[in-house]
């Protein structure tokens, strides 16, 4: 077990090496798992959904994804400022022995992409002298297809899992796709694309085709995006062809490592691959 902030930079060094980027977000991995663990052990944790970034990184590993912040899914609590700061303060008190200790910064109400409300914490963890920042986004009401699953959230440093709750992969597959649909060119998250182009590759075998075309259906539906394989394909006949898409590609990239041997059209193909499997018969899978 780390307990000091000198065990936590050597093994991050041994890790990473001498690059302080790398560093930096390993550090904030770290302590995001930490957050996770002490989640894992309140009895919150069937009440917090975790997807997004935090859980691609759960499913590819972080040599393939790296995230800066845990996006959750909340079922059972208000979705209000001081409900969240509460319960999350609670969690934070939960004692293990890893000597870190987690700060509610700040509060704020954000709009995601559709406009729908949510709520963000600014998190600080400390551990002797280091102090880490950290990002808490937190929303309520989305479809998840059939329901979530419990998932082992591998751990950083040390051997182990941690288990938290956590979109299926059909669901987490098809959030990224609506988004992508929905936004058009006018989409800047360029990690969308990624997040297919790599689940596909490393988790395309696991998808199963029936779950993956109900996800879709509903998430669109609660959208109100149309999930025709005709308009998708239209959409992204129009965004592989737009200059100013292909260079945020590359920068986003140039950004990441684990990103520079994927071209945009390795990105979209992988998209229509999931279309491919909504026009296709049950048992069509993109993974195949």
């Amino acid at each position: 077990m780390i307990t000091s902030s000198r065990q936590l930079m050597d093994r991050i060094k041994n890790l990473v090496g001498s690059d302080s980027a790398k560093a930096q977000t390993a550090m904030r991995l770290y302590a995001m798992e930490r957050f996770l663990d002490r989640l894992a052990r309140s009895p919150w944790r069937g009440r917090f959904i975790v997807k997004g970034g935090a859980l691609v990184t759960a499913l590819v590993g972080v040599s393939m994804r790296t995230t800066m912040d845990i996006d959750a899914t909340v079922e059972g609590i208000t979705l209000q400022e001081d409900e969240i700061i509460r319960v999350v303060e609670e969690i934070c008190m939960i004692e293990t022995d890893d000597g870190m200790d987690f700060h509610v910064k700040s509060v704020d109400r954000i709009m995601d992409e559709h406009d729908y409300p949510g709520i963000r914490l600014s998190m600080e963890a400390l551990l002797d002298r280091a102090r880490i920042p950290m990002k808490l986004d937190f929303s309520t009401d989305d479809p998840i297809t059939p329901g979530a699953i419990e998932l082992g959230y591998p751990r950083l440093l040390e051997d182990g899992e941690i288990p938290i709750m956590a979109y299926n992969l059909e669901t987490l597959l098809t959030e990224k796709l609506e988004t992508i649909i929905s936004r058009g060119v006018a989409n800047t998250r360029m990690r969308d694309f990624y997040d297919i182009f790599v689940l596909l590759e490393v988790k395309g075998d696991s998808i199963e085709p029936h779950t993956l075309k109900a996800a879709i259906r509903a998430t669109f539906a609660k959208r109100g995006t149309d999930s025709s394989p005709e308009n998708a394909r239209l959409i992204l006949s129009e965004l592989e062809d737009d200059e100013r898409m292909r260079e945020m590609w590359f920068r986003y990239q140039s950004k990441s490592d684990y990103a520079r041997d994927v071209t945009w059209e390795d990105a979209m193909r992988a998209a229509s691959r999931l279309i491919d499997a909504l026009a296709g018969g049950r048992d069509d899978s993109p993974g195949d």
